[in-house]
């Protein structure tokens, strides 16, 4: 039987350090376009909102942790900014969730 290839696992040691990862969830065709759309109409609040629920609904596991080496709860458990994401994480996230690798058979 079929199943569907929605999930993915990207190495982030470039802002987690060795070893780290995160599970993300592939964007449906709608939610990537009306994002590509946004880029020119969005205004920043709005942008930041969109990237917010975007990095919630995409993130489905992950090793992070914070400053103090302490895990990270994923972003659909907490108030986003609670998770206290840096800029470089946070650009990561929405690179990785937007170009999505290829699907290998």
């Amino acid at each position: 039987m079929a199943k569907r290839n929605a999930t993915y696992r990207v190495s982030s040691e470039q802002v987690q350090g060795e070893g780290s990862y995160v599970v993300l969830r592939r964007l449906p065709y709608a939610e990537a376009r009306n994002a590509a759309l946004r880029a020119d109409e969005a205004n920043a609040a709005e942008e930041a909102q969109y990237t917010q629920r975007m990095i919630t609904a995409g993130v489905v596991e992950w090793d992070w942790v914070d400053d103090n080496g302490d895990p990270l709860p994923l972003p659909r458990e907490v108030d986003f900014d609670e998770l206290g994401l840096l800029i470089h994480e946070v650009e990561f996230l929405v690179t990785h969730l937007v170009q999505a690798p290829d699907i290998k058979n």
